[in-house]
């Protein structure tokens, strides 16, 4: 089992999850060094209570993430894991949300790890 470390931010009132994924090389628009993060962020946007998993490209000078244009391959590892009506995002249920999708955790990791590898990154 990973061990994973959670932060709240009160004023977003957003949870997030980082885990590293290695060394990588930049896929797009440069060929600088960094690491592969995951990250799995839950929010509220629009009466929406969203939690996403995205992939980030981490350099000296920040991190970037690339959208795929005409196939999901094209571009850095993103899923949506779970979306559901919020009319009010208290941060217990922010923080429930967050966990409930973390226990999926192994499986969105295996997916992200499995996109660099099909594209043979």
């Amino acid at each position: 089992m990973t061990i994973l470390q959670t932060t709240y931010n009160a004023d977003r009132k957003e949870a997030k999850t980082v885990h590293p994924m290695g060394p990588a090389k930049e896929r797009f628009g440069g060929n600088r060094d960094g690491e592969r993060v995951l990250e799995i962020t839950t929010s509220k946007y629009e009466g929406i209570l969203k939690t996403n998993a995205s992939v980030f490209f981490v350099h000296d000078h920040g991190k970037t993430h690339c959208f795929g244009l005409g196939s999901p391959k094209d571009g850095d590892f993103s899923a949506t894991l779970n979306r559901a009506q919020c009319p009010r995002a208290t941060e217990k249920v922010i923080r429930q949300a967050h966990e409930a999708a973390l226990a999926e955790f192994d499986a969105v990791l295996e997916a992200a790890t499995k996109h660099y590898q099909e594209a043979g990154q």
